[in-house]
């Protein structure tokens, strides 16, 4: 017995189309659609170990140069804290610095008045000195821009800006009053 085949019709057509893209469907909703969520997860997952890993990697690197660690320390103290020995060495290197910064921003100082050094926090002592200068706007300016990027830290407070000349007259001069202080580390006290 012999099959003949003949000329498929329109239905035969779009039911074995319709069966081919239900296959299809289940092909891609079935496999590759699972598969392509198994894969983002797992690269998800590699990422965070590869994460995990380099955090691990500079945990036991910083706990092998604890050397190197108390070098940067001693730099980054060098930048932060003001210099000397005592109380009276600090003072005197604060009050070098505001010299130097009044002198290369046209300010005129008046005086320079030592305030008492506050307790001790942390193995960190105040210094601090009450300046009173003369200044145009642009000279004033200049000098507040040092004193805040300079390093050693500085910390300014108590600004007082007031016209040298009567209200309505015309004059660039301004009179000035600041606080300015920093911190130094405290002989025999470990900073904690």
């Amino acid at each position: 017995m012999m099959w003949e085949l003949g000329k498929p019709s329109m239905r035969d057509r779009v039911l074995a189309l319709s069966a081919l893209f239900i296959a299809l469907l289940l092909f891609v909703f079935g496999l590759v659609v699972p598969y392509l969520a198994l894969l983002e997860n797992s690269y998800e997952q590699l990422a965070q170990s590869q994460q995990q890993r380099a955090l691990f990697a500079r945990y036991m690197e910083k706990a092998g140069q604890s050397d190197d660690a108390m070098e940067q320390t001693g730099a980054l103290h060098d930048l932060l804290l003001l210099p000397g020995p005592t109380a009276t060495n600090a003072q005197a290197g604060l009050q070098q610095i505001i010299d130097g910064l009044a002198g290369e921003s046209g300010v005129s100082l008046l005086s320079f008045e030592p305030l008492s050094a506050d307790s001790v926090v942390n193995g960190f002592g105040r210094v601090g000195g009450r300046v009173r200068a003369t200044a145009d706007l642009a000279g004033l300016q200049r000098f507040l821009h040092g004193l805040e990027s300079h390093r050693p830290v500085l910390f300014l407070d108590r600004l007082y800006i007031r016209a040298r000349t009567p209200q309505g007259q015309e004059s660039d001069g301004l009179d000035i009053q600041l606080d300015i202080f920093g911190f130094r580390t405290q002989a025999g006290a470990a900073p904690s």
